[in-house]
């Protein structure tokens, strides 16, 4: 009995022990998983402990980061500072290799110019595009194909389209906004006034115009909206307090692409980037924005197409926009023999030129009214170089003056140069510029992995803070071939607004000197910026009609701040200045 006692108590149910078996079984694969999650660290690359040892990796650290100061890219510039290392490597996906940044002007130039076939595109590029301009070159590996369209599209960005064809329009755009801004300083009275979105609407116009021949008069259309002065002197009396105007009622392809652009903001910042923005894309306002853009932007193509149909065979009809500059090119290959180009890939690449060409410059504009409204020395010296450059003769402080678009950009005047160029260091609207390994290599002595997502800041150490200090024997080749081609900054006022410090002295006088010291606002090598040769002809016009045509005066504190926000570029967050007249 008590054997067979002892025996009956040993018996287990077979139900109970498949359960804990799987149970067992179970715990051991998240165990298993959880380890594979773990972060796994690229070999000699300096990176936070903590974040090593969370799934997470560095997600926590950016998003506290985020809620407090809106700017992921700025803490990633802040890593190499941190770790006080040229080169970290974070983790910002679950389960994914590490992203390595590259905190160093030089190796950043090497890279992005001479070692293109060991770095490519980056695939982060395609997870925030692929949903709106997937077919566009900027969304391109580097491929024959890219370098085929990007051969098709080059008249567009030649001296004489740009100079005869779309500075007009961009002209055209900013003479309208300054009669806007005029208008608008006469009910202010000395007011504050927010202008970022005068800034955006304008470029956008400029853009418009430029690339579809037609220009859509929205500064007109706000002009109009305004209200009566006496209706302003009723509503405020506090000159510290801004004033805000109705904008009226603009084109809706205005707001379209705005919604289109801004859709990418959710993707940056998300770990998920691709599934972020496919989502932003069909389930709010961006997938109705997407759609009105296709038929507006269809229809335009179709209308130039059907001019360059009805020519076939004879002389092509004259150049007025980008869309006439490509599908003139088109003609020309087609009569060769060659194959035309998609209407699928026009729309795309077309949105991309609306974008690239209007966004990114009204944000560098942005910091620049900002800047130049605090460092009124710098605005007084700038309105004199372009007085005497231009020989403008001004006959009252109310008169409006307005150079021609050829004087402009044709006249050398350095102190211009000097000030966009740094306009440009210290707004550092384009955070950085990612790139991904497409082999095993090296960089600044420690190993990349192919695959591997490099990211180089464009503020921070070299930019906007000291270089942090590289072994040469850690270089690259090519790297140490080109020591001491561009200078450094001076750290002791590398931060500062400093227009000067482009300039150079020598036996011919005061000129500009592009390598004066680092900046890499339009990236380099093959892909680097498109539209660079445009975006300074927008600067020049426009920056040139502004400072001859106001006093931009500061703001209270409590309106002047620089703090950034990252849209689709890195804005500041608030844009206020007053408008005066010059004395």
């Amino acid at each position: 009995m008590a054997s067979s006692s002892s025996q009956s108590l040993l018996l287990v149910p077979r139900n109970l022990t498949n359960s804990t078996a799987f149970l067992a079984i179970a715990v051991v694969g998240l165990i298993a998983l959880y380890f594979r999650l773990l972060p796994k660290a690229i070999q000699g690359i300096p990176y936070n402990e903590d974040s090593k040892r969370s799934i997470l990796g560095d997600i926590p650290k950016v998003a506290a980061y985020v809620k407090k100061y809106r700017d992921p890219w700025e803490w990633m510039a802040t890593q190499c500072q941190a770790m006080n290392s040229a080169i970290v490597q974070v983790w910002m996906k679950p389960g994914a290799r590490p992203t390595v940044i590259c905190a160093d002007f030089r190796e950043a130039q090497d890279v992005l110019g001479r070692r293109t076939k060991e770095f490519e595109r980056s695939e982060f590029f395609g997870e925030i595009f692929d949903n709106t301009i997937k077919h566009a070159t900027i969304s391109m590996k580097t491929d024959d194909k890219f370098k085929a369209l990007r051969r098709a599209l080059a008249d567009t960005m030649s001296p004489t389209f740009i100079n005869k064809v779309a500075a007009l329009q961009i002209y055209d755009a900013s003479a309208a906004m300054i009669e806007l801004w005029k208008a608008k300083r006469e009910l202010a009275h000395d007011r504050p006034i927010p202008l970022a979105h005068d800034l955006e609407i304008t470029l956008f116009d400029a853009m418009w115009a430029s690339v579809f021949g037609n220009q859509l008069r929205s500064a007109d259309v706000m002009r109009r909206a305004l209200p009566e002065k006496t209706e302003v002197n009723s509503l405020q009396s506090d000159k510290d307090e801004p004033i805000t105007f109705s904008e009226g009622e603009l084109d809706p392809i205005v707001n379209a692409v705005g919604i289109i652009t801004h859709s990418a903001e959710a993707a940056i910042s998300s770990p998920l980037p691709w599934l972020t923005h496919w989502v932003v894309c069909r389930v709010t306002a961006a997938r109705g924005a997407l759609q009105y853009k296709h038929k507006v932007v269809t229809k335009r193509i179709s209308e130039s197409r059907a001019k360059y149909t009805a020519k076939s065979g004879g002389d092509l009809p004259a150049m007025k926009s980008v869309v006439d500059c490509i599908l003139r090119q088109e003609e020309k290959s087609l009569r060769k023999g060659d194959a035309g180009l998609s209407d699928v890939f026009l729309e795309d690449e077309l949105l991309g030129f609306l974008i690239g060409g209007h966004e990114t410059t009204a944000s560098v504009f942005q910091w620049a009214v900002k800047y130049l409204s605090d460092k009124p020395q710098v605005q007084k010296d700038l309105r004199s170089a372009l007085e005497a450059g231009l020989n403008t003769t001004r006959t009252e402080s109310s008169s409006t003056i307005l150079p021609t678009p050829e004087s402009i950009l044709e006249t050398p005047i350095p102190y211009l140069d000097a000030v966009i160029e740094e306009m440009l260091r210290v707004g550092a609207v384009a955070s950085g510029i990612s790139r991904q390994a497409t082999v095993d290599t090296t960089l600044l002595g420690c190993p990349i992995p192919k695959g591997t997502e490099v990211f180089f800041p464009n503020m921070g150490p070299c930019f906007k803070a000291p270089a942090i200090p590289v072994d040469e024997n850690k270089r690259s080749v090519s790297s140490r071939e080109r020591k001491g081609q561009v200078a450094e900054w001076d750290p002791k006022d590398i931060e500062e607004f400093r227009p000067e410090r482009w300039l150079k002295e020598d036996e011919k006088g005061l000129r500009f000197d592009i390598n004066a010291g680092p900046s890499m606002p339009f990236s380099a090598g093959i892909r680097g910026c498109f539209g660079k040769r445009l975006a300074y002809a927008e600067a020049k016009l426009l920056l040139t009609l502004i400072v001859l045509n106001f006093d931009l005066k500061p703001v209270p504190p409590e309106l002047g701040s620089y703090d950034a926000d990252v849209k689709f570029t890195r804005t500041p967050q608030q844009c206020y200045v007053r408008l005066g007249e010059v004395a």
